[in-house]
């Protein structure tokens, strides 16, 4: 190969390469943007979320009447917003940080949205009291194939394909479903006793216990905030 040749050939390496390392100085910096434009679009539509790396902030085990307790809160106490977890990918952190930061400044300009879960995410201990408080009163057992409300966006289900807002779930044995964000929670075979109530401290959240190992607490629009599950021995 002539030196003119080889010359162009790595005129042509170092130009791919800088422009390779230009796209990827570059990509944060878009991948930030699109998150801040993701915010807004949550924020209109009632959808916020706080981006972590990591959840595992948000779970603890805690010991309750010498029993281990898993404890996971959904949403983050100080915000108000459902907690999402990016892992340490490059594109997924900086997608995350400027959704944080757009999110953040709507909410200093703003307040808090009547959407916000802020002030309904309950103390540990208070939701490690309803694992055997008398306080809930025990739900009438759907019939198979049947519902039973619990609130207005959260209903207990026994077997059967549809829930109460024509979403197909299926399944069999006792369920637990939310309006706003689709959960299903299968909590035991048909017959599985349910007790129900309402927080002490945050009104418009529903206390729900299935048997004696697990409790939950809903908003009374349909999304589930915390859980506690007693760790089998």
């Amino acid at each position: 190969m002539s030196s003119k040749c080889a010359a162009a050939w790595l005129g042509a390496g170092v130009a791919g390469a800088l422009g390779l390392l230009g796209w990827y100085v570059a990509m944060p910096a878009l991948w930030w943007r699109w998150g801040g434009e993701r915010a807004v679009h949550d924020w209109d539509s009632g959808e916020g979320r706080l981006f972590v790396r990591s959840a595992i902030a948000y779970m603890c085990r805690a010991e309750h009447h010498g029993h281990y307790v898993d404890i996971e809160h959904l949403y983050d106490r100080g915000t108000g917003l459902r907690v999402v977890s990016t892992g340490f990918e490059r594109h997924r952190v900086a997608e995350g940080d400027g959704y944080n930061w757009r999110m953040a400044k709507l909410r200093r300009q703003n307040g808090d949205p009547p959407w916000s879960a802020r002030g309904a995410v309950l103390d540990d201990e208070e939701l490690l009291s309803y694992l055997d408080s008398a306080e809930l009163r025990r739900l009438a057992p759907p019939p198979p194939g049947g519902q039973v409300e619990i609130a207005e966006g959260v209903v207990a289900r026994n077997g059967g394909e549809f829930n109460r807002w024509g979403r197909t779930s299926g399944g069999d044995g006792l369920a637990i479903e939310t309006r706003r964000d689709c959960a299903t929670l299968r909590l035991g075979p048909a017959g599985t006793p349910v007790y129900v109530g309402r927080s002490r401290a945050h009104p418009r959240v529903v206390v729900v216990r299935t048997g004696r190992d697990w409790v939950g607490a809903f908003h009374e629009d349909g999304r589930i905030i915390s859980a506690a599950t007693i760790v089998p021995e």
